[in-house]
This record gives C-alpha cells, sequence and structure tokens, in this order.
C-alpha cells in the first residue's frame, strides 16, 4: 500500500523524529526501542492521530513503548516534541564540543598514498 496525502505525513514525521531520536541515543537497548516505534508507526495502515484517545493518550500499538508514546503525543498535541528537541541540541553541543562535528583531516600517511595527493608532490 502506498502512503499518501496529508493524513499519512504525520506517520513519516514521526517515524523520522523517532529515528533521529535513536540515533543520538547512548544506550543500544534504547536506540533500537526508538528505531523499533519509528518502524511500528511507518507500518501503520492509518493515521496515528487516529490512535489518539480522548483523554490524549495513545491506544496500545505493539512495539512502542512509554518512552515513544510520549513523544508520539507531545508532537500530536503541539506539533515538536521538546522531548527530542531538547536532545538533539544537546547532542549537537556534546558533538562540537568534541570535534566530532568536524571532519578529520587525512593521516599524513593517508595523503602520501593518495594518488591525487602524489602528483602534487
Amino acid at each position: 500500500m502506498t502512503r499518501a496525502g496529508p493524513d499519512l505525513d504525520m506517520n513519516g514525521k514521526l517515524a523520522a523524529l523517532l529515528r533521529d531520536f535513536a540515533a543520538i541515543q547512548r544506550s543500544k537497548q534504547k536506540m533500537w526501542g526508538y528505531k523499533r516505534a519509528a518502524s511500528a508507526i511507518m507500518a501503520l495502515e492509518e493515521p496515528i492521530e487516529s490512535f489518539l484517545q480522548p483523554d490524549g493518550t495513545l491506544r496500545k500499538i505493539p512495539n512502542i513503548g512509554p518512552s515513544s508514546s510520549r513523544v508520539i503525543q507531545e508532537v500530536l498535541q503541539t506539533g515538536s516534541s521538546p522531548t527530542i528537541e531538547r536532545a538533539l541540541a544537546g547532542s549537537a553541543r556534546r558533538a562540537t564540543s568534541s570535534g566530532a562535528a568536524i571532519p578529520p583531516v587525512a593521516s599524513s600517511a593517508a595523503r602520501r598514498s593518495s594518488p591525487r595527493c602524489a602528483m602534487r608532490s
């Protein structure tokens, strides 16, 4: 089944957010949990909004745990997730301060073995 239309776009948006969140987790268990939740949302044959109950909670969806449910509820109710925004901002600060955001410079041995660099010598 091909997903189309604005109703199912939220499924894709939430799945992408959860995958981004999974990518910055330090715990493999949490990483897999958020990835599993993202996959579960993409597998839904109806819009995620249809799982929202009148009291603001989500109906049970297999493979979506309480942390993922909280993120989903935030996005459905406000259009964004402060939980993910804080985590992504913190991750960016850690990457910048550790130098991870700056691409590594090739070592002198790698430069010497590169044919393109060798031609300049």
